[in-house]
């Protein structure tokens, strides 16, 4: 058997990829990972974790989504509580669909997810818990240079803020 070399193993999982409108996703409803997990595996594939920006992109993404089931996207608050930032931008968010009563009071609740409630409503929710996901790319074919790993500016900050160490973080 042949052994994959990282480049194609890339350009393989690229293939998961279905056009919704004008972007590529996949929306992952058979594992489940951590909001870092997460952004980690949809780099993996060439992508990053969905970047919603406007009313038309959600509600064609929503209709492919699975009731019951509950999504990470790419937002978060982990800098600065309650500024929800994009991981793949690094901007402030312009597009958010809060569920009534969200983003909630939970100062723990730093990583954003749609599914919590009927119509996929966006929450705010602990990074840690094991979600669903959605991957998203401007382009299926776009050429792969070497996978992508984790974002370090992000991880960084992320153990500034709670001294969590990368590792302990992987384990979970």
């Amino acid at each position: 058997m042949k052994q994959r070399t990282l480049k194609e193993e890339c350009q393989n999982e690229r293939r998961k990829f279905k056009k919704i409108g004008q972007k590529y996703y996949h929306i992952e409803n058979n594992e489940k990972l951590s909001w870092f997990s997460a952004l980690q595996r949809c780099a993996e594939w060439g992508g990053h974790l969905v970047h919603l920006k406007s009313d038309e992109e959600w509600n064609l993404v929503k209709e492919k989504l699975e009731m019951g089931y509950r999504y990470w996207v790419d937002l978060n608050d982990l800098q600065t509580d309650n500024t929800f930032m994009s991981a793949t931008t690094g901007e402030e968010a312009k597009f958010v669909k809060w569920h009534s009563g969200e983003p909630g009071p939970d100062n723990n609740e730093h990583c954003v997810e749609l599914g919590r409630f009927d119509g996929f409503d966006m929450n705010d929710f602990y990074c840690f818990e094991k979600k669903n996901f959605i991957c998203e790319s401007s382009n299926e074919r776009e050429e792969l240079g070497e996978c992508a790993g984790m974002q370090e500016d992000l991880w960084l900050k992320y153990q500034k803020s709670t001294g969590h160490s990368r590792e302990l973080i992987m384990i979970i």
